[in-house]
């Protein structure tokens, strides 16, 4: 292994390494000025054990795949379904994180998935695919993530559809069981909801809109990535274009 002094940027690479999978080009739009600046510093960090790395055939793949950076020793998925629904949740973050930095004063903190108990009416453990909390001022906003890429059901029974994770959604805004991951209280919160085409999420708007939750937000991966992210780019219930905070 070649031996390399590390700088805080490589601490921070590899700190985000230890939960999703990143793309070269998705690492240089966090941490370098380009992508050619991020492939060489990434393959130090991958020759110096710091970091292990594969290629995954991607859809948007023409010739050579891009390399996917991920934690040393850390368990690759084999499943392409996985890996794409990983790079689409590190596209939002990246999104997020680019277009917050444009907004003066304004702090995004994100954090993948962490396990919620609904103690209410449905039951069961809910694992949203991210979750982060948007700061302004003295205000604090809270989020979760949810990324669809039409391969989970809409309408079912069960808790692993749409409309079942709206139903344990709605327990946990209800009992405040959100408030107990994160050291601040929080009035209720936000649930994002991503869709790979207008059709399904209009589908999934109905099915929100049937069982009057309010605190869902959608849009498709083609508007956040071509708008602000934060204004205008998002559908309530009603489907209305709204940004972030809802207005």
């Amino acid at each position: 292994m070649k031996r390399i002094r590390l700088w805080k940027r490589d601490y921070d690479i590899i700190e985000n390494l230890k939960n999703g999978l990143f793309t070269t080009g998705q690492l240089a739009k966090l941490f370098f000025s380009s992508q050619k600046k991020a492939a060489e510093r990434l393959i130090l960090l991958f020759k110096a054990g710091l970091a292990d790395r594969f290629q995954a055939p991607l859809d948007e793949a023409k010739g050579k795949p891009e390399y996917v950076y991920c934690k040393k020793n850390g368990k690759i998925p084999k499943n392409y379904s996985h890996i794409k629904h990983s790079l689409a949740i590190t596209d939002f973050y990246v999104w997020l994180i680019e277009k917050t930095k444009q907004v003066q004063d304004m702090v995004a903190k994100f954090y993948y998935g962490t396990t919620l108990e609904d103690k209410g009416l449905h039951g069961g453990l809910l694992l949203p695919d991210a979750f982060f909390v948007l700061e302004k001022a003295d205000k604090k906003l809270l989020y979760f993530v949810e990324i669809d890429l039409g391969t989970e059901t809409l309408r079912s029974g069960s808790n692993y559809s749409f409309e079942g994770k709206l139903d344990l959604y709605a327990d946990i805004f209800d009992s405040e069981e959100y408030n107990k991951f994160l050291n601040h209280k929080f009035v209720g919160f936000r649930l994002l909801c991503v869709f790979t085409s207008q059709k399904r999420m209009q589908n999934f708007l109905g099915i929100a809109k049937e069982k009057n939750s309010d605190f869902v937000l959608c849009s498709t991966f083609d508007s956040l990535k071509n708008s602000d992210f934060i204004e205008k780019t998002w559908a309530d219930i009603s489907g209305k274009k709204v940004g972030l905070s809802g207005k």
